[in-house]
């Protein structure tokens, strides 16, 4: 699953983005209120932990602006605005939670999950196409019924495909166009001969 990080101090960006890559998410992050609109304008996240105060604006213009555009992407604000006021306009803003700074990381990664089980969130579901099943919860491949075993970061760059490119059983080559995909998204550090072997891997299980 793939989450937005937007937040201006770089150490806590730092911070959160190697502990969410931890328990299997994939990670951009942003600095500024008009890059994370363009962001969620170009890619469908799964979720958005967005911070209020940014250097260009107010993240709660960034909230009205993607709810404007009726943009439903479950969005966690985490913010050092403490006060009952200030998580009042937070949450009718918009936002579908709200945790203050300083924060838990445990807790931080259960209150994602629990937006994500919400009715459309993007937990409880097992993607497919064709013959390949993927339980987005346990994090298992599945084709045609046999367990396929893949590394952690295996599984992030096929969900990544079955969720934003369609993968379909009928076109499971391993493409130029493919890797140019997978670099686009924040996968340049998963090596060319690392999505060979993925891409065999399925062509072999799929055969």
């Amino acid at each position: 699953m793939r989450l937005l990080i937007v937040e201006d101090e770089a150490r806590i960006a730092e911070i959160l983005t190697a502990a969410l890559q931890r328990v299997g998410f994939a990670i951009d992050a942003v600095s500024r209120c008009a890059d994370a609109c363009e962001a969620l304008s170009l890619t469908p996240y799964d979720a958005v932990v967005l911070d209020l105060g940014l250097p260009d604006g107010d993240g709660l213009g960034v909230l009205a602006h993607v709810r404007s555009a009726r943009n439903q992407t479950p969005i966690l604000v985490l913010t050092a605005r403490d006060t009952i006021d200030d998580r009042v306009c937070g949450l009718n803003a918009g936002a579908d939670d709200y945790l203050v700074k300083p924060f838990a990381m445990a807790e931080l990664v259960a209150r994602i999950n629990a937006l994500l089980r919400r009715p459309g969130g993007a937990l409880g579901a097992t993607l497919h196409a064709g013959n390949i099943a993927f339980d987005t919860i346990e994090r298992n491949v599945g084709i045609g019924g046999s367990p396929l075993l893949l590394s952690r970061r295996e599984c992030t760059v096929l969900e990544h495909l079955m969720r934003v490119e369609k993968l379909s059983a009928v076109e499971q080559t391993y493409t130029a166009v493919e890797l140019c995909v997978i670099e686009r998204h924040g996968y340049n550090g998963f090596s060319n001969d690392r999505l060979y072997d993925l891409f065999d891997n399925l062509h072999v299980s799929i055969d």
